[in-house]
């Protein structure tokens, strides 16, 4: 069994690098179908940094359950993660009913959401399949 301050850690560390690879690999697309292949340095900084920082507010929501949830052995691995590849989509869909419920007129809305949608669900299935490889890593010593 993983002792909660190393799940945490884990659980952060796959934040990072799920945030991180969608962020390049987002920026890489971007600069691939608009600007003619060039990669910009700064754009590329920048746009992992963002990735990195909204997807803190789904590991927020991950905590109780990276706190909780202690052996990932057999079927429970693949219910936690199912339930972790739903995190992210549930925060994007969370900001938006609570933007359409406090202001049916706000900017956001349900129009146009798709991309969210999948950046949210590609960082959460990351993120998610890293920290189950950790997880189930330290806790049988090996990789299955």
């Amino acid at each position: 069994m993983l002792p909660w301050w190393k799940r945490l850690i884990y659980s952060f560390l796959s934040v990072l690098f799920g945030g991180g690879v969608v962020g390049v690999a987002a920026s890489s697309l971007d600069a691939i179908l608009n600007s003619g292949a060039h990669v910009d340095l700064v754009r590329l900084l920048i746009s992992t940094c963002i990735f990195v920082i909204a997807s803190l507010s789904g590991w927020l929501v991950a905590i109780p359950i990276v706190l909780l949830v202690r052996d990932y052995s057999g079927w429970r691995l693949w219910l936690w993660g199912t339930v972790g590849i739903c995190v992210g989509p549930s925060v994007i869909f969370g900001f938006i009913l609570y933007g359409h419920l406090t202001d049916p007129s706000s900017a956001i809305s349900f129009d146009g959401i798709s991309g969210f949608l999948l950046y949210a669900t590609l960082v959460s299935a990351l993120t998610t399949c890293a920290y189950l490889f950790l997880a189930s890593r330290e806790n049988t010593g090996t990789v299955r």
